[in-house]
């Protein structure tokens, strides 16, 4: 396989889980593949599995933090007993508590997980996202709805759509780089970089 076709491919990857967390593609449920690629059947399996299997690592991740976070409650609350003599009595109503409190935990989990972010979004039929100029800003007002699936649409959407951009600010950096300033680092080039385009766009005075 050429470069070129592998650099295509990868890009294509990246689009399709892009693409599919577009409200105003969402919108009808992945019609837009259907659509677009229709000469192409199997780059719309293709699509829909690369959707759910980043989602899936998204959820993995967010599952494994969920764990770590009760674990480190656990740690917290035997370090507050072990400091408090507690009797028999006391002991035995933290116990329970604390299964009461964990079962609760558990099942809230177990019905939370019958339907995924993903799925709920899929699901979605608000009309008003059919006019969603802007995702990102869209995923920011509604990353409370979906707490998992918004950390993969702000990683996403945060990707630049094109390199145009970045090829440009690279191309101007052998312009920084002279014979006589030959030993900066790429830090300082960064910095130097940023500094300019802060400057040109005024977010700098």
């Amino acid at each position: 396989m050429s470069a070129s076709l592998k650099n295509t491919t990868a890009l294509r990857t990246l689009r399709q889980p892009t693409d599919a967390l577009s409200p105003s593609i969402l919108r009808t449920k992945f019609t837009y593949f259907d659509i677009e690629w229709q000469h192409e059947k199997r780059w719309i399996t293709e699509a829909k599995r690369v959707v759910h299997d980043e989602y899936a690592q998204y959820e993995e991740a967010a599952a494994e933090a969920e764990i770590a976070e009760a674990t480190q409650e656990e740690d917290n609350e035997a370090g507050t007993d072990s400091d408090t003599t507690l009797d028999l009595l006391q002991q035995a109503r933290k116990r329970r508590q604390r299964v009461a409190a964990s079962t609760a935990s558990t099942r809230g989990k177990k019905r939370a997980r019958v339907t995924s972010d993903l799925d709920q979004f899929i699901a979605r039929t608000n009309k008003a996202d059919g006019d969603v100029d802007d995702p990102l800003e869209w995923w920011i007002r509604h990353a409370p709805d979906y707490p998992v699936l918004s950390k993969m649409a702000f990683d996403l959407f945060s990707c630049p759509a094109m390199s145009a951009e970045c090829e440009r600010v690279f191309s101007q950096t052998k312009k920084v780089i002279t014979d006589e300033r030959n030993r900066l680092d790429s830090g300082t080039v960064a910095a130097i970089e940023c500094q300019k385009h802060l400057l040109r766009t005024g977010l700098l005075l």
